[in-house]
């Protein structure tokens, strides 16, 4: 992930392709499958470089989930792959760009325990030029499997919308 996170900086400060900074809020884990899991927000820093007109690839720095105590509480991850998407841009002769997040995610330990986690991720999300900044909202909907290690596997899914600005940088 690190190669990664080194080849996206090399490329956009080269100018060889744009790459911005986003930062943005979220409300998570709403209409839960679990119906006792409780939606929270969460805060999110990512970086992403388009490698071609039509497609992007974003990583997570920074993600803070603001959850209540019984869930939890607030969970903070720092680093390079918190998560990691591909954007594929609908091209339109209008202000606002669409576009297609898809993520994929494997964890053999999760949260300290023996399991495997599995999770998809699709949505649909749209930026708008402001000046220097583009604005976005992202809607979108999370699949899971989990294993625990010699335990029957169990599925989830649950939905999250996103509203954050993305800064352009080396261009």
């Amino acid at each position: 992930m690190k190669k990664l996170l080194a080849l996206m900086i090399i490329a956009g400060l080269s100018g060889l392709y744009a790459g911005s900074i986003g930062l943005g809020i979220a409300y998570d884990d709403f209409m839960h499958s679990d119906s006792t899991v409780s939606a929270y927000p969460s805060i999110r820093a990512d970086i992403m470089t388009n490698i071609l007109p039509i497609l992007g690839l974003r990583t997570g720095l920074v993600n803070v989930d603001i959850k209540e105590d019984e869930a939890g509480g607030t969970m903070f991850s720092l680093g390079t792959g918190v998560f990691c998407d591909l954007c594929l841009f609908i091209p339109m002769a209008s202000s606002i760009t669409p576009y297609i997040p898809l993520g994929v995610w494997y964890f053999n330990k999760y949260q300290g325990f023996d399991m495997s986690h599995l999770a998809f991720k699709g949505g649909l999300g749209g930026m708008m030029a402001f000046g220097g900044i583009n604005g976005y909202l992202e809607l979108g909907v999370n699949f899971t499997s989990v294993t625990p290690e010699g335990g029957e596997s169990s599925s989830d899914h649950w939905f999250y919308g996103q509203l954050g600005v993305r800064v352009p940088v080396g261009m």
